[in-house]
């Protein structure tokens, strides 16, 4: 959600933007890919629009483009936190939300 995150940055820059990913596979941060269960975009490729916030930046930790951090979370937590959104929020996300 690059083009959300830029939006919103763009009308209050004090808004962060945080890209997350799972644990097992940190490869926005030049780690090499690792098996895991969330489902998403890629399978341990880094994302071009990640890419092309900062073509001449390497993975690493810190801000790129408009996103301002990157956390990751493991397949467990990334389940444990859908079903929780669900359950009490009502909100109803995947695990790779």
């Amino acid at each position: 959600a690059t083009g959300v995150g830029k939006y919103l940055v763009e009308k209050n820059p004090n808004c962060k933007v945080v890209c997350v990913e799972p644990t097992e596979s940190r490869v926005h941060l030049g780690a090499s890919h690792s098996p895991h269960t969330i489902l998403g975009i890629g399978a341990g490729i880094p994302t071009n629009f990640l890419t092309n916030l900062a073509p001449d930046q390497p993975y690493e930790e810190g801000p790129r483009g408009h996103v301002s951090e990157f956390l990751s979370a493991t397949s467990d937590e990334s389940v444990e936190w859908a079903t929780k959104l669900a359950n009490t929020e009502g909100i109803m996300v995947g695990p790779s939300s």
